[in-house]
């Protein structure tokens, strides 16, 4: 494929737009690839995800515009999202568009991503130190083994799926690397693949491109969406919002809604906690709600001033001035630049938005770190006996609360259907259907909070003889050809990244403000999927460019530092740039299970 011909990654960003019923903003990227030492076009799939997310961001920073400029205000919220008795149309469905959600114009300013900035962001968990040493990633078995016919790797990052490769080699606990070495070459690859699936652990063998193509779950998978957003049929009205009273009467077709309505968008003008009802507070109490809500610490705090947020120096806007500094005019929120204001804390473009984040390693993590760094209060639920990567789980956890609740008692069932109920988004990463085991599949959350945005993400897709299958970035690489092309086939070579994860991860965040807006605009609860294997076939389709003699990229003038609970922490900073408003994460990392599950 000739370079002409290929795709370019502002043009990726109008089909992702396209895909899920979004008419972005353009978007200006700078650079090309190789960005990095591979044929694939790591830079151009990384600029696209990230300039996708960055695009839907200003989409929504256009809309919150537009409502404050209005003159007249809308009910007794004001702001952005509506109220009862009146439907608001400002994100509205283009005529004949078969519905998407577009842009009336009045821009907040260029949307600017750089690839080589958008390939450290995609590498970020190499550079994370923790007062200047690198985090462990890797345990001592997993890796790559030759097999009597080709290759296989086993994934070994937690103990149980060790012990499971273990017994499906026949070996003992606590075996050396050695002794998996001499178990693997007496068998084939793809005997070895299944016995460690059927123990319940993590493997895959390394296929050809062609094997991948002929596969039933390759199949399964071509012609789906890279990202699928879908409504679901729960009645949930347009322009919803819960002002603290039930029912809502709603103009259109004045449906009532007896359950927990939608904030349905970052809402300039936050209704009052206190339970009284009052949709229209005054402005001072308004900012203390919403610093209430986004928690505790310097979530409290204006993320403007240093003098608050002391060592975590965040960098709320860019641009023009000086690094860091600040560009508000006093409570309003004014862009003194861009003379767009912005209210609520910070002027952040996702304040008052809640997620639920239930995934663990860097694909599902990576999402709700991005809706993070945009001002959502995100709340991470783990669980005491699920097991994490060390690295993995600070490093994708800035930003965020972490909570702890067993969703297998009734005790924590009870507990998380309470957050449910004061979400907007839920993400999780478990084995399709896992959480519908539980009680808590995609119909049981619309039902608990109509309105909510669903998003899932796996391995190899919801549907195929592999829906269920457990996997990893450096798995789906194996089992999709792509490891077997970087080394020709002799040997499984990765990427130099985590492409799939981190790509998934950007695309995943774009389901979710893909729902958010989309329920402004037609009511309803929403669904997101997304797979690794999908993104896999999504990267292999943008063509191959001479990129082996690319050199790594300097990270350096995109790390920053910030004091965490387990030390000096040297990170990558959140991409993309919004005029002068960039993303950053107001908070480190806290420690696993830091805070109680409430909001």
């Amino acid at each position: 494929m000739r370079r002409e011909s290929l795709r370019t990654a502002a043009d990726l960003v109008g089909e992702l737009g396209a895909e899920i019923g979004l008419r972005l903003p353009a978007v200006q990227v700078t650079g090309d690839d190789p960005v990095l030492p591979s044929d694939f076009r790591i830079g151009t799939a990384a600029a696209a995800s990230i300039g996708a997310v960055t695009a839907a961001v200003a989409l929504i920073m256009e809309e919150r515009a537009r409502e404050e400029a209005r003159t007249e205000p809308l009910g007794g919220a004001g702001g952005f999202v509506g109220s009862g008795g009146r439907s608001v149309g400002s994100v509205g469905l283009s005529e004949g568009s078969g519905g998407v959600v577009g842009s009336g114009g009045g821009s907040v300013g260029p949307v600017v991503v750089g690839m080589r900035e958008a390939v450290v962001t995609f590498r970020d968990e190499r550079y994370l130190l923790v007062d200047g040493e690198a985090t462990p990633m890797w345990a001592p078995l997993s890796g790559d083994y030759r097999a009597a016919d080709g290759w296989v790797r086993l994934h070994c990052n937690f103990d149980h799926h060790r012990d499971a490769a273990l017994r499906a080699l026949g070996l003992a606990l606590g075996s050396a690397r050695e002794d998996v070495v001499a178990a693997c070459a007496r068998r084939a690859a793809a005997d070895v693949e299944q016995a460690v699936i059927d123990e319940g652990g993590c493997a895959a063998a390394m296929r050809s491109p062609a094997e991948w193509r002929a596969h039933p779950q390759a199949r399964a998978i071509a012609g789906t969406p890279l990202v699928r957003v879908a409504r679901l049929d729960d009645g949930f009205p347009v322009g919803a919002i819960d002002d603290g009273s039930t029912p809502i009467s709603i103009s259109r077709a004045n449906p009532q809604v007896t359950a927990r309505a939608a904030v349905t968008l970052p809402d300039p003008c936050p209704r009052s906690e206190k339970g009284d009802g009052d949709a229209n507070p005054h402005p001072a109490e308004r900012d203390r709600d919403m610093r209430s809500r986004l928690g505790e610490g310097d979530r409290g705090q204006d993320p403007c001033s240093r003098e608050q947020v002391g060592n975590l120096e965040p960098r709320s806007f860019e641009g023009g001035g000086s690094r860091g500094s600040c560009f508000r005019d006093g409570a309003q929120g004014r862009d003194l630049r861009s003379g767009v204001r912005l209210q609520g804390l910070g002027a952040r473009p996702l304040a008052g938005v809640r997620v639920l984040d239930l995934t663990r390693v860097i694909a599902g993590p990576v999402a709700a770190r991005v809706l993070a760094a945009y001002g959502a209060e995100v709340l991470r639920v783990g669980a005491a006996h699920l097991p994490e990567v060390p690295g993995a789980v600070i490093g994708t956890a800035f930003g965020k609360r972490s909570c702890e609740i067993d969703l297998r008692t009734a005790e924590g069932a009870a507990a998380f259907r309470g957050l449910v109920a004061g979400a907007d988004v839920v993400m999780q990463a478990y084995r399709p259907g896992a959480l519908a085991a539980l009680g808590f599949g995609v119909a049981e959350l619309a039902a608990i909070r109509p309105g909510i945005v669903c998003v899932d993400i796996s391995a190899y897709g919801a549907d195929g003889p592999w829906a269920g299958r457990r996997g990893f970035d450096s798995l789906v690489q194996m089992a999709c050809g792509i490891a077997w092309e970087g080394g020709d086939g002799e040997r499984p070579v990765p990427l130099p990244a985590q492409v799939l994860d981190h790509a998934t991860g950007w695309l995943a965040a774009l389901g979710a403000l893909a729902g958010l807006l989309r329920r402004r605009a037609e009511g309803g609860s929403w669904h997101a999927e997304l797979s690794l294997a999908r993104t896999a076939q999504w990267l292999d389709g943008l063509g191959r460019v001479d990129g082996q003699g690319a050199a790594d990229p300097d990270p350096s003038d995109f790390l920053a530092e910030m004091d965490g609970p387990d030390g000096r922490l040297t990170y990558v900073r959140p991409p993309g740039r919004i005029g002068d408003l960039s993303p950053f994460w107001s908070s480190p990392p806290p420690r696993r299970g830091e805070h109680p599950p409430t909001w």
